[in-house]
């Protein structure tokens, strides 16, 4: 049994219920302090009609957006004959037999993330700049991480679970202006800011739960292409480094956390890439709270666990 896989697994599960539990907890009893028990039902029904009417609206919707946003080209094979090979070559590698739809971003840093829902099927988009950075092989195993976070539905989990913080924001928002003129306007008024503090805190785990998938989807392309392991190494060492010079807005979107790499992470490298590796093996990996990737030594190091998988 692949003990690390099977605790990644666990912990996901484990968090899950703890978001969805302490959600359900802290809307009932907000509610009954508002309004009381007897409407409190059909406010939380209505509540989480709501929620799940944005959520599945924002799913549906997200690819156009995401296409929007990152300047999506879709990739024609006749141009990108390598790069329909290698998504084939992982997919064929995870008896996936419909390979998802290719796109491009002309522009950015080299990155590559999965995407989809019903109304596009499943999409894997690259910047140009990852393929002109990485080798084929390089790719591959990008390629193979990225088809681990289809195979394990991550962006149906993250958007099941993200839209939690925002709804909770908005309740701190409604309890605010509902402490205006009312002889409990102290308390209307703590339970606001206990809210917003409890907003926060939610999307604290959630950055832990996308650390938690992106490791998984790490230990998918382990598994399943063959030299894995030693390429994804590779690669989080070569992007990383290469990202060094890209800005990027710390502010977070589901697609954000969904790429391969974070570049916000500043490590000094060694011009070859192997000592490079051999560095981050080496070295404590700092944890950070407000991170939606594990840091690249991290990852490195985990990986090293599958090293001999081929």
């Amino acid at each position: 049994m692949d003990t690390y896989a099977f605790k990644l697994r666990f912990i996901t599960v484990l968090v899950g219920m703890a978001i969805a539990l302490i959600f359900a907890f802290v809307v009932a009893g907000v509610l009954v302090y508002l309004y009381g028990i007897t409407v409190t039902s059909s406010l939380i029904y209505m509540l989480l009609i709501i929620m799940l009417f944005i959520d599945m609206a924002q799913w549906l919707l997200s690819p156009y957006l995401v296409g929007l946003t990152f300047k999506l080209k879709k990739a024609g094979e006749s141009e990108y004959p390598e790069l329909f090979d290698i998504v084939r070559e992982a997919c064929n590698y995870n008896n996936i037999h419909k390979i998802p739809e290719i796109y491009v971003a002309l522009n950015g840093s080299p990155n590559a993330f999965a995407y989809g829902s019903p109304l596009t099927g499943k999409r894997i988009a690259f910047t140009k700049s990852i393929l002109n950075t990485l080798n084929h092989d390089e790719l591959l195993a990008v390629t193979g991480h990225e088809i681990g976070h289809i195979r394990h539905h991550d962006m149906e989990l993250l958007m099941a679970i993200g839209l939690i913080p925002t709804l909770i924001f908005y309740m701190a928002y409604g309890t605010l202006f509902s402490s205006f003129g009312s002889r409990k306007s102290g308390n209307f008024l703590l339970i606001a800011v206990l809210l917003f503090a409890l907003s926060f805190v939610f999307n604290i785990m959630i950055l832990g739960v996308n650390r938690i998938r992106e490791s998984y989807a790490d230990v998918n392309s382990a598994k399943t292409v063959p030299g894995g392991a030693y390429n994804l190494q590779r690669s989080l060492a070569k992007l990383t480094k290469n990202t060094q010079n890209y800005g990027r807005n710390k502010k977070r979107s589901i697609n954000d956390m969904l790429m391969f790499s974070d570049n916000n992470f500043k490590t000094d490298f060694f011009d070859d890439i192997d000592d490079t590796i051999e560095k981050l093996k080496a070295m404590k990996a700092p944890r950070s709270l407000f991170s939606d990737h594990p840091h690249p030594a991290k990852r490195i190091q985990n990986l090293e666990k599958y090293k001999n998988n081929f």
